[in-house]
């Protein structure tokens, strides 16, 4: 068995705009967040789980796990990863580090901890991102010794997951303050495998790459769950996989397409349709006749009747009125500005509009895309 750290204190970055969550690990994924979809795998096979929450924030309810507090202003990988080793006591053993913000598939996170029991540590896990970016750790790979042979140049970057000794983590912790530093020097020595993961990945840092970890999450769904203390008329059409909540409204005539989440409390209105990966989050209103494809409505945001929303996020308690229309178009029309972290295949991608959280939008508005509001 090993000790698991979760780095889960991160800054909300470019997602500040949409959410007054403290870090983007407690983003919703369904009706979990982030950091509870990564403790559900990795709880099997960690002898300790360490989580690194934001100072103020919530502990997290579950009596096998440990909380510890970072400040949030420091957002320091190196002092949150020390944090967790405080934690544990300086024990002697083998930590699988996982970064909390980062949305894969399970395995993803389960590797690292197979690696260790495996004795195939150090190690890191690394991809290859579907857009390049000058900002990523990349690493150069022998792909016959499947170890790491240089540091800050390769096609491949790091993924968000570490497995090292407990004398790495007091070297990390005392002497070098730099996890390139680290890799460095154990790359140097030979000793730093690389594991190579190939999957879904993205790298949550602003809406864009929310929506696009929230369109693969909603593409695993396969059946409908329907809560039965969930409102839903006898005349609505429901059409693929769905899940609503308790609480939630389907009024007359409306049709809904999945994949679709609708959360708790939220309604959906008569003749409003809704599809193909729609995530509604909690106390959601979606007017008559209002159209929504593609796209992200947060808690207790508003949109009226007769709207357009398509590829677009939608902020907590933003406030959409009536004859609203966003407009979409492809992710590779746009300046490289606009970045998106993924392996995912973007060349389909289409971007609407961001609505901020608490905006108030006026009647008959024309959302541009990639535009925040």
């Amino acid at each position: 068995m090993v000790k698991t750290i979760i780095l889960a204190a991160g800054s909300l970055k470019g997602l500040k705009s949409i959410t007054d969550k403290p870090s983007r690990s407690l983003l919703k994924l369904g009706d979990k967040t982030i950091l509870d979809y990564i403790v559900d795998v990795v709880r099997e096979k960690s002898d300790k789980i360490v989580v690194v929450l934001p100072r103020g924030t919530f502990k997290v309810s579950k009596p096998d796990i440990v909380t510890v507090n970072q400040d949030i202003s420091s957002n320091n990988v190196v002092e949150a990863i020390c944090l967790g080793f405080n934690a544990c006591k300086h024990e002697d053993d083998i930590y699988v580090i996982l970064y909390g913000d980062i949305y894969a598939e399970q395995p993803f996170y389960a590797k690292p901890l197979i690696n260790a029991e495996q004795g195939l540590y150090p190690s890191i896990t690394v991809t290859i991102p579907s857009i390049p970016r000058p900002s990523y750790l990349y690493l150069d790979i022998d792909m016959i010794s499947a170890k790491v042979v240089r540091v800050g140049e390769g096609n491949y970057i790091h993924a968000g997951a570490l497995v090292l000794h407990s004398r790495d983590l007091k070297t990390l912790c005392t002497e070098m303050r730099s996890i390139q530093a680290l890799l460095v020097k154990l790359s140097q020595r030979k000793e730093l495998y690389a594991d190579v993961w190939t999957g879904v990945w993205v790298d949550i840092d602003g809406p864009w790459d929310y929506m696009l970890a929230i369109r693969h999450y909603l593409s695993q769904l396969r059946e409908q769950i329907l809560s039965s203390e969930a409102n839903i008329a006898s005349t609505a059409i429901l059409d693929g996989p769905i899940v609503v909540e308790s609480g939630a409204t389907i009024d007359h005539y409306a049709v809904v397409k999945g994949p679709v989440y609708v959360s708790k409390d939220s309604i959906i209105g008569a003749h409003a349709f809704i599809r193909k990966n729609v995530f509604i989050g909690s106390k959601v209103t979606v007017g008559a006749y209002t159209e929504v494809k593609r796209s992200i409505l947060l808690d207790e945001s508003y949109i009226a009747s007769h709207c357009y929303i398509a590829d677009s996020v939608i902020g907590e308690k933003a406030s959409i009125a009536s004859f609203t229309v966003t407009r979409n178009i492809p992710y590779r029309s746009l300046p490289r500005e606009v970045l998106i972290t993924t392996t995912l295949d973007v060349e389909r991608l289409k971007i609407g509009a961001v609505i901020t959280k608490g905006k108030k939008v006026d009647p008959h508005s024309t959302l541009m895309s990639a535009t925040y509001y």
